[in-house]
């Protein structure tokens, strides 16, 4: 036995695995005059063998409440007066209220079978059974066999609750031996018709069930599964969404960030952001589960990110310029910017000082422009940036004429750390050679 998972609800609320109770009459969970709540609760792959007055949550209760509960497994009969026995998937004799139930698996051949309650007196409601054991049909008017409950006493009452049995695909009744009150939602399903036409894997089958808050469905996939039941996956995280400031543009797509280990066999649907004032969740009402062992997801609550407004400066333009070794630029015009939100008091201050990206002669060199900044108060501030434009230029050679050769400053420039005057010329020196400044070679 294991915990496999938790519910949210109830004074009880767990999850049991692999449950084995053996050989005593009223066999249970909670055995002999259960007269409290037992609420969200799972009981799966059981194995229960008892005597007379045997179920998997209860063997005998004067009153109380089961709700929210499901069991998977088996619940058989072993005792020697199997006409005083009652056997039954949720509980063997019962006189509480058993709602929003559902048993899947196998009750051991015997009288007074039910498959949520072996002798109900009090109410069954909006519950269902699959039985997958042997009840066969030619006890089953004799011996009190029903597909939900087997005995139903005077004080017994029976409301949007439904059953099946595989083996016996005839006339197969909701209550083996009624003296109480049956609804006319309730009914059993033929085998054929589960089997072959969806049966109990449509919500329009079933009556009365409450598809919005307690149970869901897989339509056509799964029969009805308990939500509160479902495993509670907090931290599910809204990202990637954003809105601009003061357009209120959205940015990007709204996504779910999910928890790492999930299942994804178990659950299916779209995932939603949505907006709560300035806050973001994600929207799980296109979400569902696809079986008892999927999720009820829970979100974190975020701030919806506001992208700053870029201003772009305006009205500014480069000028070239002769090559005069430093890496000043020319700009001209007067700055502006553009984009301000409307009663947001933001201007520009400070002295433009502009650069090339260096010195060296070139074509549509890149100009660094720097010295301007945002001017306002810093709570409005925050939502701008500032973006200067994207200026180039081109710095051009400036030749100086030496006799009959022109030699431009910049081949002067690549040698000047090698030039020497040797007290009779300039010498300029270039991969171990010798060269005056009008080119000629030297020994």
């Amino acid at each position: 036995m294991f915990v496999c998972k938790y519910g949210k609800l109830g004074i009880f609320s767990d999850c049991l695995k692999n449950l084995e109770l053996f050989n005593d009459n009223f066999e249970g969970l909670f055995g002999r005059d259960m007269n409290g709540l037992v609420d969200s609760l799972g009981l799966e792959d059981i194995f229960v063998n008892g005597g007379y007055y045997t179920g998997a949550v209860v063997g005998q209760g004067d009153s109380g409440i089961i709700r929210n509960v499901y069991v998977t497994g088996k619940v058989l009969y072993m005792g020697y007066k199997p006409e005083e026995s009652y056997i039954g998937g949720i509980a063997g004799v019962f006189g509480g209220t058993i709602e929003n139930c559902y048993f899947v698996g196998k009750i051991g051949e015997n009288y007074n079978i039910g498959g949520i309650v072996g002798k109900n007196q009090g109410t069954v409601k909006t519950s269902y059974a699959i039985n997958e054991g042997t009840l066969q049909g030619t006890y089953k008017y004799k011996y009190n066999v029903g597909t939900v409950v087997g005995v139903n006493e005077a004080t017994g009452s029976v409301e949007n609750s439904y059953g099946i049995s595989y083996a016996d695909c005839e006339g197969n009744k909701v209550i083996g031996s009624n003296l109480g009150f049956i609804d006319t939602n309730s009914a059993s399903v033929k085998c054929f018709d589960y089997n072959y036409n969806g049966g109990m894997k449509a919500k329009d089958f079933f009556v009365g069930f409450d598809f919005e808050k307690t149970w869901g469905i897989a339509e056509g996939e799964t029969t009805p599964f308990l939500k509160a039941n479902l495993t509670v996956v907090k931290g599910v995280k809204p990202v990637w969404y954003a809105k601009e400031y003061c357009t209120g543009k959205v940015l990007g797509v709204g996504m779910a960030l999910m928890p790492e280990g999930l299942d994804e066999r178990n659950y299916d649907g779209i995932f939603n952001v949505v907006e709560i004032g300035d806050k973001m969740v994600v929207d799980f009402s296109e979400v569902y589960a696809l079986n008892q062992n999927g999720y009820a997801f829970v979100s974190d609550t975020l701030d919806i990110p506001i992208k700053p407004i870029t201003l772009n400066v305006t009205g500014l333009t480069a000028a070239d310029k002769k090559y005069d070794g430093t890496d000043d630029a020319v700009i001209s015009g007067e700055p502006n910017i553009e984009g301000i939100c409307k009663d947001d008091n933001v201007t520009l201050k400070g002295s433009l000082t502009a650069k090339f990206e260096n010195a060296e002669v070139g074509t549509n060199k890149k100009i660094i422009l720097s010295g301007l900044t945002l001017e306002g108060d810093s709570a409005v501030l925050a939502n701008y940036v500032l973006a200067l434009p994207e200026l180039k230029a081109n710095i051009t050679q400036e030749s100086a004429s030496i006799g009959s050769r022109i030699i431009s400053q910049k081949s002067v420039l690549e040698y000047k750390e090698k030039i020497r005057f040797d007290g009779h010329s300039v010498i300029a020196e270039k991969n171990g050679m010798r060269f005056d400044l009008l080119g000629n070679k030297l020994k």
